[in-house]
């Protein structure tokens, strides 16, 4: 018999003054030594106390700015006056500096870079900073597109995800996003793979694509509780998964079944999903505008997410043009998609581990289409899993 979970979505300091000594001291050479010596020691206590309290609330004042950036949810925007803060105390490590992402006249959809990035210790966070910018032109695609940051994984040689959002309606957009659970893979030399589904470039009508950038922020401070991820398992890199052809009904088309083994020591794990919805006109108006549910069976215990978006009309990044205030089914237009990351450890157990993932409608029941409609009807899944000793 199954076990179900059900996952739900969505500080002034004033430097001490002191007075000259007063006019009898002059009179009294041994006093007025006395008196310059006493005022030079409590000065210098008092002063290197200030500095001391100075720099405690000046720590204080990062790690408030890096949550206050990283609990910025659900949308993850820059948030200048936080961010100016933060870098004071961050390793920062530039992965790419305006990426053409446009499809014409050459096809630049699809960016790879190798980058070097430090060996920290005590690492504490990982931001990632992505900056998405109009082209010099100033016509940003028109459309809302998928886009993907990945980091190609040295052990299973296929590709994490590290960021999914999409596009905006011709406006720019910033976010920044705690990645620090990927930590494990966030050293040495690492090949990152940058793709944005636009059609556009020079000259064409619906825009000209766009320029990306990308940060990855290193922290080291106390205050922050440390990263011990221990292994990251990339079950199921970026993949498309039909919802269902035309009068079958999902269950003979979209239950993904994976192994995977563990260690004895490993006492805890995460399953982390993303999944977006593409697609629409078929039944229910799927896979972008109907509400579906995902099970994670692992060993006979199911945990359902729920990834729909019914707060894209209170997305900062606006106004844009087009249908951006709509509900969606896992993301909104302007903002990334941070997915659902679950704890399975009540499930796990030593040696080999049995996970499925299953795409159902909301009342958990297969999803049935009898409707032909734009697009493919697909959702995009990917999967990764945390170890923790």
């Amino acid at each position: 018999m199954s076990q179900r979970h059900t996952v739900t979505v969505p500080a002034r300091i004033q430097k001490r003054g002191f007075s000259r000594a007063p006019e009898w001291v002059n009179f009294v050479p041994m006093a007025r030594i006395l008196c310059t010596l006493f005022l030079w020691i409590t000065a210098s206590v008092c002063s290197a106390a200030d500095e001391a309290n100075i720099g405690l609330n000046s720590l204080i004042g990062k790690t408030e700015a890096l949550s206050l950036l990283t609990e910025n949810s659900p949308w993850y925007i820059c948030q200048e006056e936080y961010l100016s803060e933060a870098a004071q105390n961050a390793v920062i490590i530039n992965l790419f500096d305006q990426l053409d992402h446009s499809a014409i006249p050459e096809n630049h959809r699809d960016q790879y870079i190798t980058v070097k990035l430090p060996q920290i210790t005590d690492l504490r966070a990982v931001l990632l900073k992505l900056d998405l910018k109009c082209p010099a032109s100033g016509l940003c695609d028109w459309w809302d597109k998928i886009a993907t940051l990945g980091l190609k994984d040295p052990v299973s040689n296929t590709e994490i995800e590290i960021a999914r959002y999409v596009t905006p309606y011709r406006v720019p957009m910033c976010t920044v996003t705690d990645i620090t659970k990927l930590s494990p893979l966030l050293h040495g030399e690492v090949e990152l793979h940058s793709f944005i589904d636009t059609y556009v470039g020079l000259g064409h009508e619906n825009g000209e694509g766009w320029y990306l950038s990308g940060e990855l922020w290193y922290f080291q401070e106390h205050g922050l509780e440390e990263s011990n991820v221990v292994e990251v398992i990339n079950l199921l890199p970026l993949t498309k998964i039909p919802v269902s052809e035309l009068g079958q009904e999902s269950a003979a088309d979209n239950t993904l079944k994976y192994n995977f083994d563990l260690d004895a020591d490993i006492k805890k794990v995460e399953a982390h999903l993303i999944a977006t919805g593409h697609g629409f006109g078929f039944t229910n108006n799927c896979a972008e505008f109907c509400e579906l549910t995902h099970t994670i069976e692992v060993n006979n215990t199911e945990y359902t997410v729920n990834q729909w978006r019914s707060d894209c009309e209170e997305n900062p990044i606006s106004p844009q043009r087009g249908t951006w205030e709509y509900a969606r089914n896992g993301w909104c237009p302007g903002a990334i998609s941070v997915g659902n990351i679950v704890d399975i450890s009540d499930a796990i157990r030593p040696g080999k581990n049995n996970l499925a993932i299953k795409i159902r409608s909301l009342n958990y029941e297969d999803y049935l289409n009898l409707e032909e409609g734009e697009g493919e009807l697909i959702e995009q899944l990917s999967l990764k899993l945390y170890l923790y000793e």
